[in-house]
């Protein structure tokens, strides 16, 4: 119940503040990444804190011009109960969902308490998007966002564990795990939500591990 509230109050806080300032979000959600998997050095005292092999300038700018959690932690160790508890603003234990592949009947997918359901009872004008894994068992849009690419999972990206060896083989692709193509829906569905004082949420995940969410403020 607390994270609840917290997480209540946190939306009402960021969004409220000024009604002719809502703030856009986009927010990146990674599976199985350590704070060293970016060039991003997330602790100043540990050189080791950030890769020394992935290039990432343009998550370095996201860090330049805001705040780095290097002691946050995932609700869960694995997909599905993290996401649902992003979602829904409560522990995986509360939902009774913490492992994958459990029956997900018991939740209540139609309540008013998830991220795109508060922003648009604080402002209406709030369009909100997924693009990437999903991991949950409803259609996006029950749980209020306006455009997605439907219910993804690890498939979607290319991983099927009842996929035998072939997935595991060395493979070259233009978009691999569709890096560049949820990039791509992403960036144009912010692009097209900014008319003319945009202001936007956006989920998009790489798949399989990293789902995307834009929320965008229209006037």
């Amino acid at each position: 119940m607390r994270l609840r509230i917290a997480f209540m109050l946190m939306l009402l806080l960021f969004a409220s503040a000024s009604a002719q300032d809502n703030p856009n979000f986009i927010v990146i959600l990674v599976d199985d990444q350590g704070w060293n998997g970016t060039s991003v050095q997330m602790s100043d005292g540990d050189p080791l804190s950030k890769s020394d092999y992935h290039q990432t300038p343009n998550i370095e700018k996201l860090a330049s011009s805001g705040m780095r959690f290097s002691s946050a932690y995932a609700s869960a160790p694995v997909c599905s109960p993290s996401r649902y508890s992003i979602q829904f603003g409560q522990t995986p234990a509360r939902l009774r969902m913490i492992r994958v592949g459990m029956s997900t009947k018991h939740i209540n997918h139609n309540t008013a308490i998830t991220i795109p359901k508060l922003l648009k009872q604080i402002n209406p004008n709030y369009k909100a998007a997924h693009f990437g894994k999903w991991g949950i068992s409803v259609d996006p849009a029950v749980l209020g966002y306006d455009e997605s690419d439907g219910i993804t999972g690890n498939k979607d990206g290319g991983f099927d564990h009842k996929n035998n060896r072939t997935q595991w083989r060395n493979n070259v692709s233009e978009d691999p795990k569709k890096i560049f193509s949820t990039t791509k829906t992403a960036i144009d569905f912010i692009k097209r939500k900014q008319i003319p004082t945009p202001r936007s949420i956006c989920k998009f995940p790489i798949m399989p591990c990293i789902p995307t969410l834009c929320f965008v403020r229209q006037a």
